[in-house]
Formats: structure tokens, sequence, C-alpha cells
């Protein structure tokens, strides 16, 4: 059991230091770090800081301070507008969160909704461009949110608020604090006790039979109302559809037009036309009359259904959907044996829509790459390392490990900043490949694409992703922090759109460098931990250009938030000419020497080290070998690279004794 007030005060020690060395106000900081911690849990959004108050009609109070929203461009189809009110008080013992201070907040930011719709936030500034972003697609969103994120602690009297409609909307609160926070990160997973009451939707129960059971799971079929599948998704989102392989496709499909027209036409003939949803949940309960509450359940084939009946519930048709009955396959997971399961049923049922087996495993493999990477890849004079992420509060997991001794090995080792999860790679890596429109899209839709490039590009070749692709992604980070630093102290920054305006940058700078024959000199980047001067002044320049830009897409009626995301916005900042001076010439490289100087390190031997690590029935050939009593020495052999790739970055192996292994293994497997 943690101890929350610890928790409280070390997280609080840490945002006020980060805010110190960015130079921004540390709400500002709080807000950015506890929703990114969040939105790696799906717990929310990562928040656009845009801080604004001000007096509206009637005299009353409005206010927010981020946003985040989806234009349907990925995801599947739906659009989402989330808006954030940060209450961080910084002080050692904070008074508690009450239900009157939530409802104020509340209140101040769907004012702010109110009068961004009506027209009547027209003051220069982020809140003036915010409300225009909101004015101009409020009648497009899906759904509407409001988060309250505070560092005090919520009061034991302020219950869950009640959800309203405003504008024909449902706007739904969330209370983010301090120890909603820490109970997350501390979590493997924070819906392990998310519990689904069939009640609370307007139902007795789910309708099923057992259909067959074993050691790990049990199955069931029946039929799911589809006003059931809306509301729930109504209410909790893509965190419904976390285990679907498939849920970054876009809704925009021939199969969702005729799931919309049978709902209209024929909703009696649903049951009969659609092919239904796969479920999986880690428990139910069961009544009389069927299924009365889910925990943790996950939609792992449908989500194109669901989102449609979702849909419904705003359309015209609506009241259509007490006919709608969808065929459901439920299969029940114990908590332990949930992820390779789930992840396996999410893919076979998948296959009738061409994802394959091979675009998960190839994707985890580099992911195991990526992880190998960061533990192998020591800072040059310091022993310390850059830890990736590749699990979700993987860190908080790991730095709690041990006694007191490994936790301050492990904290000297890998510093809180030096720490990267995959969506932040994804983005990185986008940056470099100049897909700044991509990264823009929000941290979800460029992981999604990311990922399906990379599995491909990663199963042809494995050894191009080993430490200098790791090394290169960390100075792509190093650049990126380093011009948002440098633009938010800016005088020409409004404070609006600030992380596309640094990724925009970043890629401009890649593409002005490679036109002149230059590149970036990652492996100078990495060992010195820092951004040459010249880089991160040109970046900035481009920075200020790309900024003036956004505003002449304004000025001319066009919405620069949504501008960001089109391959067309890019295509057009890029081609703005821009020279390199002496100084940045200077600590860039020649292309050609820096690509020879990549490639000499993969030669075949390294390329044998490497295959060890794309089998992963080593122990299997071991028990195979030991059982034919095979001869001790190959056994020692094998022992070797199970130690190897048991940790890679205190074990090394040679190559030629790598080869000796994969030879042995080809008479065993």
């Amino acid at each position: 059991m943690y101890d929350i007030e610890s928790f409280r005060r070390q997280y609080i020690e840490n945002i006020k230091a980060d805010a110190s060395a960015a130079g921004v106000p540390p709400a500002e900081e709080y807000l950015v770090a506890a929703t990114k911690d969040m939105a790696a849990f799906d717990v929310c959004p990562e928040a656009e800081p845009c801080f604004y108050t001000g007096t509206g009609r009637h005299n009353r109070s409005v206010a927010v301070h981020g946003f985040a929203y989806t234009d349907g461009a990925g995801a599947l189809g739906d659009r989402t507008l989330s808006l954030f009110v940060c209450d961080f008080s910084g002080e050692p013992d904070p008074p508690r969160m009450t239900e009157r201070e939530f409802n104020d907040h509340s209140k101040r930011c769907i004012a702010f909704i109110e009068e961004a719709v009506d027209g009547q936030i027209k003051a220069d500034g982020p809140g003036a461009k915010l409300a225009r972003l909101i004015r101009e697609g409020y009648e497009g969103f899906d759904r509407v949110s409001v988060y309250v994120v505070t560092d005090r602690i919520r009061s034991s009297r302020l219950k869950e608020v009640k959800d309203r409609d405003l504008g024909g909307k449902t706007v739904f609160f969330r209370l983010i604090d301090m120890e909603y926070i820490a109970d997350t990160l501390k979590s493997s997973r924070p819906d392990d006790d998310s519990v689904i009451r069939v009640s609370d939707f307007g139902f007795s129960a789910i309708p099923c039979v057992k259909a067959g059971s074993s050691d790990t799971c049990t199955s069931y079929i029946g039929a799911v109302p589809g006003m059931f599948l809306a509301l729930i998704y109504r209410d909790y989102g893509s965190r419904l559809l976390e285990s679907n392989v498939r849920s970054f496709l876009t809704g925009k499909t021939k199969v969702n037009k005729g799931i919309r027209d049978t709902i209209r036409e024929q909703p009696e003939m649903f049951f009969a036309y659609n092919n239904g949803v796969a479920l999986t949940a880690s428990a139910i309960e069961m009544g009389e009359r069927g299924i009365t509450s889910f925990t943790n359940l996950q939609i792992v084939n449908g989500g194109q259904t669901t989102v449609s009946l979702f849909k419904a519930l705003k359309a015209m048709y609506k009241e259509n959907l007490s006919e709608v009955f969808v065929p459901m396959k439920l299969v029940v997971v114990p908590s332990e044996d949930a992820f390779d399961i789930v992840r396996s049923i999410s893919v076979f049922v998948n296959t009738q829509n061409a994802v394959r087996e091979s675009d998960l495993t190839s994707s985890s493999r580099f992911q195991m790459a990526m992880e190998e990477a960061s533990h192998g890849c020591s800072i040059p004079g310091s022993g310390s390392r850059w830890y990736y992420e590749r699990t979700r509060g993987q860190f908080e997991q790991d730095s709690a490990k041990g006694d007191e001794q490994e936790r301050s090995a492990f904290k000297k080792t890998y510093d809180r900043k030096r720490k990267m999860d995959k969506i932040d790679f994804a983005k990185y890596r986008c940056m470099l490949e100049l897909k700044p429109d991509v990264v823009s899209r929000g941290g979800q839709t460029c992981y999604s694409l990311f990922s399906r490039d990379v599995s491909k590009a990663f199963s042809e070749s494995p050894q191009v992703f080993g430490d200098d692709y790791f090394k290169e992604t960390v100075a792509a980070a190093l650049l990126y922090e380093s011009v948002y630093d440098a633009v938010g102290a800016e005088d020409w920054f409004d404070g609006y759109l600030r992380p596309q305006i640094s990724c925009y940058a970043v890629s401009k700078t890649v593409s002005d460098l490679s036109k002149a024959g230059r590149v970036l000199d990652f492996e100078e980047m990495w060992a010195s931990q820092t951004v040459p001067k010249a880089v991160t002044e040109h970046a900035l320049g481009e920075a200020e250009s790309f900024f003036e830009h956004l505003k002449r897409i304004s000025d001319a009626g066009g919405n620069a938030a949504q501008e960001c995301r089109k391959p067309s916005c890019w295509e057009s900042f890029a081609q703005m000419p821009a020279g390199i001076g002496s100084d940045l010439e200077a600590c860039c490289p020649a292309a050609g020497k820096a690509k020879a100087a990549k490639e000499a390190p993969h030669n075949a031997a390294d390329e044998s080290v490497y295959a060890l690590k794309a089998f992963n029935d080593w122990r299997k050939v071991k028990l195979l070998m030991m059982r034919e009593s095979a001869d001790q020495k190959e056994i020692a052999i094998i022992e070797d690279v199970l130690e190897y790739l048991k940790d890679p970055s205190s074990r090394r192996i040679s190559p030629s004794r790598a080869r000796q292994a994969l030879e042995i293994r080809k008479r065993y497997v």
C-alpha cells in the first residue's frame, strides 16, 4: 500500500522542478504532465494548454485551461471534444476538492462552451482561437467531455457528478485528482475494477447461454440490445475498443453505410443481417434472465457496429434502436490470463478483414527491440540510460521494485526526465520522417499509423532497428523538447498550438538540412544529450515561420488546428525556402558521411546476434536437447542465449556463439 501524501509530495516536487527548467507556470506543467500520464491509460486525452479566464454575459465567470479533440480522421469516425480546467495549488497540504468547488470549475468551463458557440469570445489570443474551433465544429462533435484536473484529493462527500445536456449534446464531467492519478499509475491497468452494470442503462439483463469452457476461459452466446451497445459506447468511448486491433480504421465504409441503413429502414432485421460483436470480460455476474454486470468489458470485434449504433442515438431514427438486437459472442477470461488470450481472440476474430497475426507479432518484436536498445544504450560518461516504456505503467512499477538500494540504483540509471513511451516514440519518428501532419492528429492516431508502417519494415529488415535507430529517436526527442521550450519563451507566441508549431519546426529543420545535403549529428546529440545552439535557433526560426503560416490560414477564414492535421499543410510549408547558415552547417555532417558511418556497424556478424531475438522458442530448444541427452557444450551455448535474451544490457554474446546457436536450433525446431 502506497502513502498518498508521499506520492503527492514527490509528484509536485517533480512538477515544480520541470516547470522551473522549462520556464512555464507550474499549473501548466501539471496539466500537461498529469493528462499525459493519464492518456497512457486511456483515462483522458493529453491536454494541449490553452489558459483563458474571463467574464461572460450576466457577469458569469468563464474559464478553460486546455483542450483536445479528434476530428473523425482516425479512430472510428467519431468526433470528440475534451476541455480541461486545472486547479493546481502546489501547497504541501491542500484542502480537499469539494463538490461545490468541482461544480464551480465545471460551470466556468460550460460557460466557456456556451459563450464560444454564441460567438461572444472575440478577444485576441488562444482563448479566441479555441472558441472559434468550438463554434465551427460543435454541431459535428459526437461527445463532449469536461475534465477537472487537480493536485488536491477528492472529498469523501464528492459523489459522481451527473452529466448534462448542452445544446442537444451530452456533456460528461470527470474529476482527475491526485489520488486517482496515484491509483492509476500504481496499477498495471486503470480499468482492473471497471464494472458495467446492465441496470444502469435501463436493462434488467443481457440474455445468453453458456457455450463452452476450458481451464482458462468460459464462452457464451447471446443477443445484446443495440441500445445497450450505443449507450455504453457513449459513456466509455474508445476504452471499450482498446483490444480491438482494427480500432484505428476509418468508419466511412460501405459496411457502415449498410449498418446505418438497416437501423433506419429494417431495425427488426439487424440480428439477421449483422455478423455480431465479440466481447471479452474478466468477470460477469449472472441473474435469472442473463448477465447483470461485466467487469473489464472489451469489444474485440464489432467496433464499427458499435459506433454506428452510437451515431444512431443522435439521428432522427433513434427510436429504431429499441428494435435492434446484435448477435453476441462473449469470452470471460480471468485477469491474470487476459493479455495473451484477449489479444489472440482479437487477431483471430478480425481475420476476415485482412488483419493478420503477423501484423501484431511484428509490432511486438519491434517493441521488444526498442526496449532492449534502451537497456543496452548507455549515455557516454554517465552510465545513465533512457527508459523505453513498452507497456503502460511499466516505469512506475519498475521504479518501485526491490529494496531501497535497488530502487535507488534504478533512479540513478533511469531519470524520470529520460522516459519515453511508445506513443512519444512514434511522434518523434514521424517528425524525422517528415510527417508532422500525422503527429498533429493526436497520439493514438499517430501511433497506429506508425505501427502499421514499421511492422512491415521491421519484419523485412530487423537489423536496421537497432541501437542507432533508438539513439536517433532520442536525439529527435531532445530537439523537440528544446524547440518546445524555446517557443514558449518567444514574444510572438500567443499560447495556441504549441505542440503543432514545435513538431512542424522539427520536420522543417530536417527537411532544410536534407535539401542542403546535410543531416543532424544524432551520435553527437546522443553523446552530449544536448542540441547544438545553431540547430535550436534554426528550428525556432522555422517555428515562427509556421506560426505566421497558420496566422495567414486563420486570417483567410481557415481553422488552424484542423489545417495542421492535413498533408497539404505540411506540403505547402515544406516548400517555403530556407537556407542554412554557416553555424548550422558546421555542426551538421554531410549526408553521405553520416550514412556510411551509420551503416558500418551492420555487418553479418552483428546480424547473427540480432537474429537471436527473432525467435521465442529457445527454452523449448533447451528442453528438447535435454530430453535427447544432447552434448553439454551445445546445451551451454543455448543457456548463454537464454541469459543474453533475459538481459542483453548486462550479458553479451559473441557473433560466433550466436551463429552456433542458430545452427543448433535448426536441428530441434
